[in-house]
């Protein structure tokens, strides 16, 4: 009999998982009992067919294969779909077997009055299995009485006399079974109640999972003077960051990464009624400090819980080759002039959104060359950990960046940059969701 944690007990019917939990029981308080019998048929075995090779050895031998049966085939599954007769039906056996075995009165009672009832008091028989063995006992006694020459009166009263505590004792079990058993549904329904809420709300979880992954981009879009190439890694089932391109013209696109403080499905809501307000605004676009001003203006009347988002806007244009950016507590996008080989952080500073204290937002623009770089990415990229909590950094980030804007086109860019960090991790929990989203002017190209 395999005893099953509580956890499988929870996906049985209700009933089944009642009779596996005592039968666990019953296994765990009778093993031993039944454990000493077969010790005790080997032995008997061995003594017997030293001295006279009489009946009694061929009893001790039947009862040592039964109990050795039973002990190799216990967790076999017919075994355990009908484990408590067994056992009851072990137990009879077992004084049968020791009636068998005695010459004498005296031994028969004492353990038809001492053992078997402390046995059938800790086991948890169902009330026909223990009027089974208390039958057992009772006609048992009775017999051995009638084999070895006593009166019809006598072995009535070894009958009666062994009933008593035996049928005490069954009834005692019985109760404690009724008690236990309510105390066990009580902790079962609360358990099943617990875990269908779980699993509701895990599949809440992924469907709000779903839901915003299907809100950041599909794949990079295909643009004759840019490149463009994004991930997001949320920590959570829904995460808080987000990243979006937004085409303007055909000579213009605005680029987006935004960061709701924490993760979990409220940030995941804000993230979602951000979206929203940015198509709203996209005409806007443009003046991306000016759609920053309009943001913290709708989540300071739309939100009532404090919160705050980090947010960066980034217009690239074709002709002339520039950048404008616009940054409302992010982190600086990266800007790798390839002409210079090195990298610049481009933005100005300014409070995130939602912080309800007058502010105003400012964009800085820069001119692009042919080849030039840009990288725009949320904190969760420079605070990525190593298992000895030293932080991935800004100093890190840029020589990466260094080293990867030679390596060939946005996507290979992304690539290499989201290695670097995850050698640099290594096995430790990411604790924050990690986006980034690189773009590579090429005019050229057209």
């Amino acid at each position: 009999m395999r005893v099953r944690s509580f956890e499988e007990l929870m996906l049985l019917p209700e009933e089944q998982a009642v009779a596996r939990h005592f039968d666990a029981v019953t296994w765990q308080r009778g093993r031993w009992f039944l454990g000493g019998y077969l010790l005790a048929a080997f032995v008997a075995s061995i003594v017997f067919a030293a001295t006279d090779r009489d009946f009694r050895l061929w009893v001790a031998l039947g009862d040592l294969a039964a109990l050795g049966a039973f002990f190799i085939l216990r967790k076999t599954r017919p075994i355990e779909e009908v484990f408590r007769p067994v056992v009851a039906g072990l137990l009879a056996v077992q004084f049968l077997v020791t009636a068998l075995w005695s010459t004498e009165t005296e031994p028969v009672l004492i353990f038809a009055l001492l053992p078997f009832p402390v046995v059938l008091l800790l086991l948890r028989l169902r009330p026909p299995e223990a009027a089974f063995v208390v039958a057992a006992l009772v006609a048992g006694t009775a017999g051995w009485g009638l084999a070895h020459e006593a009166t019809a009166g006598e072995a009535a009263l070894f009958g009666l006399l062994v009933a008593g505590p035996a049928t005490a004792a069954a009834v005692g079990s019985s109760r404690m079974m009724r008690n236990e058993r309510r105390e066990f549904l009580e902790r079962f329904h609360r358990a099943v109640s617990r875990e269908r809420e779980r699993l509701r709300l895990r599949g809440e979880l992924a469907d709000a999972r779903k839901i915003q992954l299907s809100m950041l981009p599909a794949g990079e879009p295909r643009i004759d003077w840019l490149e463009l190439s994004g991930a997001c890694l949320p920590a959570a089932e829904v995460g808080g960051d987000y990243y979006e391109y937004i085409h303007l013209d055909d000579d213009a696109w605005a680029l987006v990464v935004a960061d709701v403080a924490g993760h979990g499905v409220a940030s995941g809501l804000l993230i979602a009624g951000l979206r929203s307000s940015l198509y709203v605004l996209q005409n806007e676009l443009r003046r991306p400090a000016a759609v920053l001003e309009r943001l913290n203006s709708m989540i300071q009347a739309t939100v009532r819980v404090r919160t705050f988002v980090t947010v960066t806007i980034a217009v690239l244009e074709r002709a002339p080759g520039r950048l404008r950016v616009a940054s409302a507590g992010h982190p600086p996008p990266l800007l790798w002039r390839r002409a210079e080989r090195k990298v610049i952080e481009v933005g100005l500073p300014a409070p995130p959104l939602g912080t309800r204290l007058p502010v105003r937002y400012e964009e800085q623009t820069v001119e692009l060359a042919p080849g030039d770089l840009a990288l725009l990415y949320t904190d969760g990229l420079v605070e990525a950990t190593d298992f000895r909590m030293d932080c991935y950094g800004f100093d890190r980030l840029e020589r990466a960046l260094g080293r990867a804007a030679t390596a060939g086109d946005a996507r290979e860019v992304r690539s290499h940059l989201l290695e670097d960090v995850s050698h640099f991790k290594g096995q430790a929990i990411q604790g924050d969701d990690i986006s980034l989203v690189v773009a590579r002017y090429r005019p050229a190209a057209g």
